[in-house]
């Protein structure tokens, strides 16, 4: 099973990339939005998903934990297992 993350992980930026260059050969624009823009979307989505782990969609505990590491992984800390 190692063998076919470790083929994923291999081809999965080149076929991105690739899939990114086709796309761009015919005709879609990449643009780059407003830093603002980009925290009001952020806003909404984890108010969405606040909303949904209260409905008990997913465990609200699994979701803060999970939350918890991204803000540690983005802000270069080193995350420790529970």
């Amino acid at each position: 099973m190692e063998g076919i993350y470790r083929k994923f992980d291999r081809n999965g930026v080149r076929e991105n990339d690739e899939a990114l260059a086709a796309l761009l050969g015919n005709g879609l624009v990449q643009a780059s939005p407003d830093p603002a823009e980009v925290e009001e979307w952020r806003a909404i989505v984890a108010a969405s998903h606040r909303e949904m782990a209260g409905q008990g969609v997913f465990d609200r505990a699994l979701y803060d934990r999970v939350q918890s590491l991204l803000e540690t992984f983005r802000s270069g800390g080193a995350a420790s297992a529970p």
